[in-house]
């Protein structure tokens, strides 16, 4: 009896050490496959603003802030007062200083840094 049911616990566990990769790479590739995969066609671009509203009622709906960009302006607002609180008086004195002043060597290399890009972006400035 003892040896049979060791044979169905190897075969069982066979046959899971089998079937689970090979039902992962399935699912990958029938998932890579689908509308969103390589072959996908471009997705319309729809214009950001309408044209025109049906209703004055959906006209001020889209101009009201939705409760997400309340709450992000909210906390921005809350950032900045933190800022201010922490603010030391050399960071001020820092921010109000001379800005920062770089050699002609520096500004040499910032040049030829331009360059390069304005090359490898094929511009003519």
């Amino acid at each position: 009896m003892s040896g049979s049911t060791n044979r169905w616990t190897v075969t069982v566990g066979m046959l899971v050490m089998l079937l689970v990769p090979t039902s992962i790479v399935f699912g990958v590739l029938v998932g890579a496959s689908g509308p969103d995969g390589p072959d996908a066609p471009p997705a319309a671009v729809l214009p950001a603003v309408p044209e025109r509203y049906d209703s004055e009622d959906e006209a001020r709906a889209n101009q009201e802030p939705t409760l997400e960009t309340s709450r992000r302006l909210d906390s921005h607002q809350v950032m900045l007062e933190q800022m201010r609180v922490n603010a030391t008086p050399q960071m001020i004195q820092s921010m109000n200083g001379a800005p920062l002043a770089h050699s002609p060597a520096e500004l040499a290399e910032l040049e030829r840094h331009a360059a390069d890009i304005d090359r490898m972006l094929a511009r003519n400035p």
